[in-house]
């Protein structure tokens, strides 16, 4: 079972070899973070929130296995990005952790659109934001850099008191993207 919680400073061995791994820092448009720029970025700015996902035995231990960062783009608007740790990677793990890290993010911070911008080779990411109920948005229709594939997610938050909810996973549903505008 996957929890979410909301990273704090002491995540931040975690969070920053998680960030400056190899395979991250490949996909990723900043590069390389210090500790301080990541402190400074994930956990001091107001229009960025940043979870922790761990997983839980069913005895009450937890281990992480990753996080997802969402930064706020407007009122109801956030761009996901997240890491895997290498010990859960290729356990089928990216789109449960997606899943999660949105519905959570959507409930709390009442984010009604998420997105994802992803280098088109990184096709473990795409298959998993595909799986998590993703869709893939036109580039021109979104002014998306055109190095990078947008996907969206548009979800009910409750906190927003619209839509349908998952009662068996507690997710909420996501909503088919609109056709793309003439």
């Amino acid at each position: 079972m996957l929890r979410v919680r909301t990273a704090t400073e002491a995540d931040l061995p975690f969070l920053l070899e998680l960030r400056n791994d190899p395979a991250s820092v490949r996909f990723s448009k900043r590069g390389v973070l210090s500790a301080a720029a990541l402190k400074e970025d994930y956990l001091r700015r107001s229009d960025k929130h940043a979870f922790v996902v761990v997983r839980t035995d069913g005895r009450g231990a937890e281990r992480a296995v990753g996080y997802a960062v969402f930064e706020r783009l407007g009122e109801d608007r956030a761009e996901i990005s997240i890491a895997l740790a290498p010990a859960a990677r290729g356990r089928g793990l990216a789109r449960p952790l997606i899943q999660v890290a949105s519905a959570h993010a959507a409930e709390h911070h009442g984010f009604a659109v998420i997105r994802a911008d992803i280098d088109p080779a990184n096709t473990p990411s795409r298959r998993a934001f595909r799986g998590a109920g993703y869709r893939p948005v036109p580039a021109a229709s979104v002014g998306a850099t055109a190095a990078l594939e947008r996907y969206e997610l548009r979800v009910a938050s409750r906190r927003s008191g619209a839509g349908p909810r998952d009662p068996a996973r507690g997710l909420a549903r996501p909503r088919p993207a609109p056709p793309p505008r003439d």
